[in-house]
């Protein structure tokens, strides 16, 4: 048996984070494991969808050359 899968299967668990995931523009979010060690194509991520890192929420985007992320739009504070 090779270890190289293996190896390979642990070192893309060990990039796997856990982040809040909105497939209806920021509406609702859940959270997902997400793979941030692969190109935007291979990490579990849809086109339309939007995710959030660290306070910051991107937009995934489909592109010519493929997937793509921009930072979505930052809503203004609620007015009490």
């Amino acid at each position: 048996m090779d270890n190289s899968d293996e190896d390979t299967q642990e070192e893309k668990a060990n990039h796997m984070i856990e982040a809040k995931v909105s497939i209806d523009i920021g509406g609702t979010w859940h959270r997902r494991k997400i793979n941030m060690s692969v190109e935007l194509d291979d990490s579990g991520l849809r086109a339309g969808e939007m995710f959030q890192l660290n306070g910051e929420k991107y937009e995934v985007l489909e592109g010519d050359r493929g997937k793509t992320s921009k930072v979505g739009k930052k809503q203004a504070p609620k007015k009490r």
